[in-house]
C-alpha cells in the first residue's frame, strides 16, 4: 500500500494545532491509508510547538526549523517538512484549518482508486 504524507505548517497557531492534528488523525485513522503527518512549527512564539509536540502518535512527527529568530514564511516551511516525508504522495494542509479535512481524503481515495487500475 502507498503512504500518503500530510505537511502540516504552522506559525503562532496555538488556538487550531491540536484540533487539526486531531481531525487529521481521526479522519485518516479511520481510512485503509498508510500515512504520516509532519508537523512543522515555523518558529512560532507562542505556544504552537509545545502543542505539537503535546500530540503523540506514531504518525505524527513534529519538526522545528531551528536556529532562526524569525518564522521564514510558508513556502519555505513547507519545503522544509517535504524533506522530512517518506510517502509517494506528499499534500500540504495548513495549520490553521483553512484546509477541509474530510475533501482531502476523498482526493486522497481518488489517487488510489486511480492508481490500483
Amino acid at each position: 500500500m502507498m503512504e500518503v504524507s500530510i505537511v502540516v505548517p504552522a506559525h503562532n497557531d496555538e488556538e487550531n494545532i491540536l484540533n487539526t492534528l486531531s481531525s487529521l488523525y481521526k479522519i485518516l485513522g479511520k481510512t485503509a491509508l498508510d500515512f504520516q503527518i509532519i508537523a512543522v512549527d515555523d518558529n512560532s512564539n507562542d505556544r504552537t510547538l509545545d502543542l505539537m509536540q503535546s500530540f503523540t502518535s506514531d504518525h505524527v512527527k513534529v519538526v522545528h526549523k531551528a536556529g532562526r529568530r524569525a518564522p521564514s514564511g510558508l513556502g519555505s516551511a513547507l519545503v522544509f517538512g517535504f524533506e522530512c516525508t517518506t510517502g509517494e504522495i506528499v499534500i500540504p494542509f495548513m495549520g490553521d484549518l483553512s484546509d477541509y479535512v474530510l475533501i482531502l481524503i476523498a482526493r486522497i481515495e481518488g489517487v488510489n482508486i486511480r492508481r490500483n487500475k
